[in-house]
């Protein structure tokens, strides 16, 4: 026959045990809810690195082993970046 005392001992680490796995899961939920978080918030900083890509735009005078040259450097309307060169010192 099993005792009251053993069933209250045993009611006791059920209720514990399940209060375990239940945090388990919480953790998990928030664990999943942060990283789904993280992934939408990464993409807007991305976003705003990229805009700074703008600054390459423009016309540089480059001296490569004393022959200079100018290259200009223009974006696309498709976001692609090109560079001509212009201008050489010693051709």
């Amino acid at each position: 026959m099993i005792s009251c005392t053993y069933l209250c001992e045993l009611s006791k680490n059920m209720y514990f045990c399940s209060r375990i796995r239940n945090n388990k899961r919480i953790m998990k939920q928030m664990m999943m809810t942060l990283l789904c978080a993280l992934a939408f918030v990464m993409p807007a900083f991305a976003q705003g690195i990229n805009d700074k890509a703008d600054n390459i735009v423009g016309e540089y005078l480059t001296d490569r082993g004393g022959s200079k040259s100018k290259v200009r450097v223009t974006k696309n309307a498709n976001g692609t970046y090109d560079a001509q060169v212009f201008w050489v010192e010693k051709p």
